[in-house]
């Protein structure tokens, strides 16, 4: 199976700085790009195929062509892909968003974003100076 290469998604979320743009050289012709969606079949913005017999096509499109089984048998519970991997730089403040994990997910059938196997989906690359929790909310 080829390796497939894929263009990024870029959003201009009007929180969005210029670091993807300068500092991690992502090309978008905006003036702020807040997210950029490297690995993506979801709905607002799949990745699309760079290379291949597949050229210029989702990768939405291409697991509906030949089908889920080139993700590996532990994806076949999903009915949707369930990896969405994205650089994020925001110049203002944010909420954050907590997702389910995959058991809640699964029986509450929710959009498949949640946690992977080791209980932890999230990887911050770069740190922030200084980070404050404003609020918080339990468990329910």
């Amino acid at each position: 199976m080829p390796v497939l290469k894929l263009n990024p998604v870029c959003k201009d979320y009007i929180w969005g700085g210029t670091r993807l743009k300068t500092d991690y050289h992502k090309e978008f012709d905006g003036p702020r790009l807040a997210e950029c969606w490297e690995l993506s079949c979801h709905l607002d913005g799949p990745s699309v195929i760079t290379n291949g017999v597949f050229t210029r096509r989702t990768l939405r499109e291409y697991l509906a062509a030949v089908g889920k089984r080139v993700l590996g048998s532990n994806c076949q519970v999903f009915q949707e892909f369930p990896i969405l991997i994205k650089f994020i730089d925001a110049k203002d403040n944010l909420f954050i968003q907590v997702h389910p994990n995959n058991t809640d997910a699964l029986t509450q059938r929710l959009a498949v974003f949640g946690e992977d196997v080791n209980g932890d989906g999230r990887v911050v690359v770069q740190h922030f100076e200084q980070l404050q929790v404003l609020h918080s909310y339990a468990a329910l």
